[in-house]
């Protein structure tokens, strides 16, 4: 946009040295030239904040097609499989709609600073079936940031995801994946906070034996980084703080951390780190994820700690043979046996195990069921 606002300064400049002479007029050339090369070179730079209202949509009002769209910041947005929704259903202006069935999307690339927070606005579209059948699905840098689905017929529903925090170029996608037609308009977006002022080279999260999830992280290079805060969540959308680490101020020498998220629910969880610095400034590393895998729920050991006898329980008897293990802290075999099919329970002696921490392993369907025992 910036780019064609100068086009007349540009014109100006030539004519004055076309008057004037090359020779008199150095420093006036050497504006123009780079003037020249910002105008038909440079980049073009995206913004980093801004709305989108879908007013001036050249979309079909009649059937569902695909195309692109010039929004109201000037930043070409791609459609497919949408169209311009009769006026009785807009929210704002003219809306853009989403056919019936399969993925449809609209998607744009937004600021080089990345995305902090969107808001859009949703409802559904004619009156067929529920509003169940309306789901719509918000992607940022190819992440899915969270899934809506509408709660009721005709009402315009407003939501907020915060916190985003992707530094550069990222992809807004919205995908209507239900049965019935749907409208989004009103997209809003705020600049990211800032990238990770860190140089971090990698960030994993392993589920352990007992329901626990190991998180490691390792940066090559630190400048002025107070802390670490190890952020959760279990919808990738509201993250609460479960844990801080001290960072090691300024460093080129690799640094490596870990923290060990212990005993949290099955499912699939959702991490991430804010990095701080001393004058506060802060910044969010990739959202990663990891699984706890509900079978382990099935399992239950009583009395745990013990020093005789254990309990190994499921919540439901096996319709097979289910093979165990038990498992020092070296990796090593110490007991097997078999949980026959139709029982629901076995007592096994360890009475004569050292102290110490071991892990059961239960196979059963392809699958493998981890719970720790502590022998003290």
């Amino acid at each position: 946009m910036i780019k064609w606002v100068l086009l007349p300064l540009l014109t100006i400049l030539l004519y004055q040295i076309i008057q004037f002479g090359k020779q008199k007029h150095i420093i006036m050339k050497k504006l123009l030239f780079l003037l020249l090369f910002y105008f038909f070179l440079a980049p073009e730079v995206l913004i980093a904040q801004g709305t989108e209202s879908f007013t001036n949509l050249t979309a079909s009002g009649s059937s569902y097609g695909s195309g692109t769209y010039t929004g109201d910041n000037l930043d070409t947005w791609t459609y497919n499989g949408a169209r311009k929704p009769s006026s009785a259903y807009n929210i704002t202006g003219t809306s853009i709609g989403f056919g019936p069935s399969g993925t449809r999307n609209v998607s744009s690339n937004s600021g080089t600073n990345g995305v902090g927070d969107i808001t859009f606005s949703i409802r559904s579209y004619f009156t067929g079936g529920n509003a169940s059948n309306r789901t719509i699905e918000v992607f940022v840098g190819g992440v899915s940031r969270g899934s809506f689905t509408l709660a009721a017929m005709g009402v315009v529903e407003t939501h907020t995801i915060n916190s985003i925090n992707e530094d550069g170029n990222v992809v807004i996608q919205f995908s209507s994946t239900g049965s019935r037609q749907i409208i989004l308009d009103d997209v809003s977006w705020t600049e990211s906070v800032g990238a990770l002022p860190v140089t971090l080279t990698s960030f994993d999260a392993k589920p352990t034996f007992d329901n626990s999830i190991n998180l490691t992280w390792q940066t090559a290079s630190e400048e002025n980084n107070d802390y670490f805060s190890i952020e959760h969540s279990i919808d990738g959308i509201s993250f609460r703080e479960i844990e801080t680490q001290a960072g090691n101020g300024t460093t080129n020498a690799i640094q490596s951390y870990s923290f060990l998220h212990e005993e949290i629910e099955s499912g699939l969880h959702y991490y991430r780190l804010k990095q701080v610095d001393f004058d506060e400034k802060f910044g969010y590393s990739n959202i990663i994820t990891t699984t706890i895998k509900r079978s382990n729920d099935e399992v239950i050991l009583t009395p745990n700690p013990t020093s005789n006898v254990i309990l190994i329980q499921t919540k439901t008897p096996f319709e097979r043979d289910a093979d165990f293990q038990i498992l020092n802290m070296q990796g090593q075999v110490v007991l097997s046996s078999i949980l026959q099919e139709g029982t629901d329970n076995l007592e096994v002696n360890v009475s004569t195990f050292p102290v110490g921490i071991y892990y059961l392993q239960l196979f059963v369907d392809n699958e493998v069921m981890m719970k720790k025992i502590i022998k003290h």
